[in-house]
């Protein structure tokens, strides 16, 4: 039997989308150790080369490519699904000025999404993004740039919305907002590489069809979410995009590395970062 390593994150989204896999409900013959870890620390272990495949945020694609390649299966791109800007005290902010802001990693979608809209904005700290709101309901911080269930609570846990970056990112750019995507170590066997992506995309299509199967096992990894919060969390991130990037996927990832390359965050685009492509 063919193995190897997977890293995802434990939110919905990705429990939802690898649990056929994970779990043998799809026709496969693999033996996969999986590891959960937070987006941040996916990423970290990433730049490393920790695992054989893994969840990494798009914005850390550049810096990656020469060890990974992207899958078209598995990604987290849609619309209406950006992360928030949130403060305790504060209702609105000056694009001007400058914030003691609080985010969930540099290498996060959501910090390059803050640093393309909102440049003034330089005094950032990277903290768990599970940790943001306790640290801004402290007056630690003026502002929280939050992912992930926070944008369907942070209202009932007493927040302002100062904006949604994924909304002022569509509206300037008529793209979907780049989130995440999964990529696979380039020294697997290309045909591995291939049944992996297919295996992804299989066990994207059995949660589909196996629901209310699929939301128990996502549970023993939300034990503290609500089942409608964890419910609008996979239906707002696992989308036509998850099972297959597609072209306008492939055209929003290459758009927002020119951004980064422009805005000198990058060096360079890679020119092969898909697989198969």
């Amino acid at each position: 039997m063919r193995k190897f390593t997977l890293a995802i994150s434990p939110c919905p989204n990705d429990t939802f989308m690898f649990y056929g896999l994970i779990k043998n409900k799809i026709n496969h013959d693999f033996n996969v150790e999986v590891t959960f870890l937070d987006i941040e620390e996916l990423n970290q272990a990433a730049l490393e080369s920790t695992y054989d495949v893994s969840k990494i945020s798009f914005s850390l694609l550049a810096k990656i490519s020469k060890a990974y390649h992207l899958l078209k299966s598995g990604s987290a791109l849609g619309e209406g699904c950006g992360p928030l800007l949130i403060s305790k005290e504060m209702s609105s902010i000056s694009r001007d000025e400058d914030y003691h802001c609080l985010i969930p990693g540099k290498n996060t979608t959501a910090n390059f999404l803050l640093s393309t809209l909102y440049p003034n904005i330089k005094n950032k700290e990277e903290i768990l993004f599970s940790d943001i709101e306790v640290k801004l309901t402290q007056g630690y911080a003026d502002l929280g740039l939050v992912i992930h269930e926070t944008r369907f609570t942070y209202d009932d846990n007493g927040f302002k919305k100062i904006t949604d970056l994924g909304e002022e990112w569509e509206s300037q750019t008529n793209l979907p907002i780049p989130l995440g995507g999964i990529v696979a170590n380039r020294f697997l066997d290309k045909a591995l590489t291939q049944d992996i992506s297919d295996a992804i995309q299989e066990s994207i299509k059995y949660a589909y069809a196996n629901e209310t199967e699929c939301l128990e096992y996502c549970k023993e990894y939300a034990q503290d979410m609500q089942s409608e919060v964890m419910r609008s969390h996979i239906e707002l991130y696992v989308n036509r995009y998850s099972v297959d990037l597609g072209h306008k996927g492939r055209k929003t990832i290459i758009f927002m590395l020119e951004k980064m390359k422009e805005n000198e965050m990058i060096e360079h685009i890679p020119t092969d970062m898909f697989f198969n492509s």
